[in-house]
């Protein structure tokens, strides 16, 4: 199973694509600021396409969290979303005499309820959430074609708690010792 999280009208094909407006007709209305409804180690990828920027920053970590159980292990994350800073920058220069764009990246697009921005964006910032709830970092950059938006590709790693950590180290020592 696949899900595409706040899919608004962008349709994956094969994947569950979720959204809170049941307005959008996704396959599935739900709101992932709470408990996701999947089983632990259940989904096989995740998706979620300029949707973190319309949720309050307070409930990301929740989200990565719920992201992360539900998540099998080594499966992916993709997140995008828009870079702030170079958003702001080009509203300011009216880069390419777009300023009105700009300025929808900075607050959103405002064409419903939920098409609000409401908290400012850095891909460092994700990334180390995103390492803090126990994701690898594949892929940290700007997208390709657009550099004022950032996207992140992160995998699903084994959680550690200290004792296991120094237990895998001492394991790995011992085994290298073997050889």
């Amino acid at each position: 199973m696949k899900l595409n999280l706040g899919c608004g009208f962008n349709k994956i094909p094969g994947f569950i694509n979720v959204d809170i407006d049941p307005a959008v007709e996704p396959d599935k209305v739900f709101n992932f600021t709470g408990k996701f409804p999947y089983k632990d180690d259940e989904v096989e990828e995740i998706v979620a396409y300029h949707v973190l920027e319309h949720i309050p920053k307070s409930a990301h970590q929740f989200i990565y969290n719920e992201i992360y159980r539900v998540l099998q292990p080594d499966a992916s994350l993709t997140l995008s979303f828009p870079e702030f800073s170079i958003c702001y920058e080009y509203w300011k220069s009216n880069y390419r005499g777009m300023k009105d764009f700009w300025e929808a990246t900075l607050y959103g697009r405002q064409a419903s309820a939920n098409d609000y921005h409401v908290c400012i964006m850095e891909r460092e910032v994700v990334a180390r959430q995103l390492v803090r709830g126990g994701f690898g970092i594949v892929v940290c950059d700007p997208e390709p074609m657009e550099k004022h938006n950032s996207v992140i590709k992160a995998i699903k790693m084994k959680k550690f708690t200290y004792q296991q950590a120094m237990m895998e180290t001492l394991n790995a020592s011992v085994a290298a010792k073997s050889f």
